[in-house]
């Protein structure tokens, strides 16, 4: 990757991390070192607040108020990183080929102190970072083969277990999966 990026590029690069929700503010509280004591809250960029239209109402969170983002406590799949990518490739192959799908679809989840997963949002953004719509079936396909992963390992901070906001995102070139990250 070019190291020197023009204006315009970064520009569109801090557009999609905020949209994606990999971009926090840039306020001093919030470095990677930080403990995610209030790391969180609705004012936050990218906040998912409960919709009764889209949420399940079971699913709770143990501190509403106090949610952390994925990097300060590192909430995991507990049959490991390969078997996660295993399982959402395979779900994603089921699907049948759009050519024109190209870009990143992420979809955002919280992740409760439980390790029950809920909340989940989908965005969706062309390779020059700009929102995007994809054939409704592709989103359609990727949420629920993530709603279906089932429990997750709640995130920790010096042996307290938080409520944790997640994302798994997908690159696609011409329908094709070709990466999922992180």
């Amino acid at each position: 990757m070019n190291r020197f990026l023009t204006s315009r590029q970064s520009a569109l690069r801090k557009r999609w991390l905020l949209v994606s929700g990999l971009f926090g503010a840039a306020l001093p509280a919030k470095s990677q070192n930080t403990a995610p004591y209030r790391s969180s809250s609705y004012g936050d960029v990218g906040a998912i607040a409960f919709d009764p239209t889209h949420d399940d109402p079971r699913f709770v969170l143990c501190d509403e108020h106090h949610i952390a983002q994925s990097y300060q406590v590192k909430p995991t799949y507990p049959l490991g990183n390969g078997v996660l990518q295993h399982r959402l490739r395979t779900a994603f192959a089921a699907h049948p080929r759009y050519r024109r799908a190209t870009g990143i679809v992420t979809v955002r989840f919280l992740i409760n102190c439980t390790g029950a997963a809920g909340r989940f949002r989908v965005y969706e953004v062309d390779n020059a970072y700009q929102p995007t719509s994809f054939p409704p079936e592709i989103a359609r396909y990727l949420l629920l083969a993530v709603r279906g992963l089932g429990r997750w390992q709640p995130g920790t901070y010096q042996h307290h277990v938080y409520d944790s906001y997640k994302f798994l995102s997908f690159r696609l070139q011409a329908g094709q999966l070709l990466t999922i990250f992180p």
